[in-house]
């Protein structure tokens, strides 16, 4: 193993990346409290809207239209 080599260091780093998002979300799954709240982020004309009023309508095809303004629904699974 060439540590000089560039690749791998970025295989080596990419590693050590993985083996920590690994470790913290089984870490976040054990200790962390469950929340019910979903973000949807996104850019502009991306979508979000469409996609919020998909789930907030229980499928219903929805009008397109651009948001003004936050929006937020309760939902019942």
């Amino acid at each position: 193993m060439d540590l000089s080599d560039p690749t791998t260091i970025g295989i080596i780093i990419a590693g050590v990346v993985g083996i920590l998002t690994v470790l913290l979300l089984v870490f976040k799954l054990f200790v962390s409290d469950s929340r019910d709240t979903v973000l949807i982020v996104g850019l502009s004309d991306s979508g979000k809207t469409y996609v919020f009023s998909k789930i907030a309508n229980k499928g219903a095809n929805p009008t397109t239209y651009t948001s003004m303004q936050e929006k937020c629904s309760t939902i019942e699974c």
